[in-house]
């Protein structure tokens, strides 16, 4: 079901799609050239992420039956909080580089390595995690890291709060 259409966004239609578990699509229904659109604003245009297992017609099929989809649009990644999670886990490479005992204190480093920004809350602070680029946190040990992701909307129009894995 259609979510997003250009830039305009459907916050209860997103309701139906959780409520009545249906794929969550992100269209275009463009009557201009598409680089009059989105080519001096945004890095890319509307899309529906598909989260197939391969690249065959019977995965992708399978994935949208199974309502594994994400839509995207103005830099802003829409659908199921789960997959929403799923999604920045595969981007979002965390490790641990340093501790400090004394502070109870430890520092992760998140390297984004997908073309998608994101908008990475933790407290009143926002980060910024640039596609293919990297970012330092610091978070008292005990705790993992977890951030509110602006960028995101889950249902009711929140923006969800995941956690990041932390790769060995």
């Amino acid at each position: 079901v259609e979510v997003v259409n250009g830039y305009t966004f459907y916050p209860p239609i997103m309701r139906r799609c959780i409520d009545e578990k249906l794929a969550m699509f992100a269209n275009t229904d463009e009557h201009y050239l598409t680089e009059q659109r989105y080519g001096a604003v945004d890095r890319f245009r509307t899309m529906t992420l598909v989260l197939a297992n391969e690249l065959t017609e019977a995965a992708i099929k399978e994935a949208i039956m199974n309502h594994r989809t994400i839509a995207f649009s103005g830099g802003v990644l829409i659908g199921e909080e789960m997959w929403l999670g799923e999604f920045l886990n595969a981007a979002v490479e965390c490790k641990v580089v340093g501790e400090d005992a004394k502070k109870k204190t430890r520092t992760y480093n998140l390297k984004n390595t997908c073309s998608v920004p994101f908008l990475l809350r933790t407290g009143a602070r926002v980060y910024e995690l640039e596609p293919f680029q990297s970012v330092n946190f610091t978070f008292p040990s005990g705790t993992l890291p977890t951030f509110t992701v602006d960028n995101m909307w889950h249902v009711d129009e929140q923006h969800p709060e995941l956690e990041v894995d932390i790769d060995e």
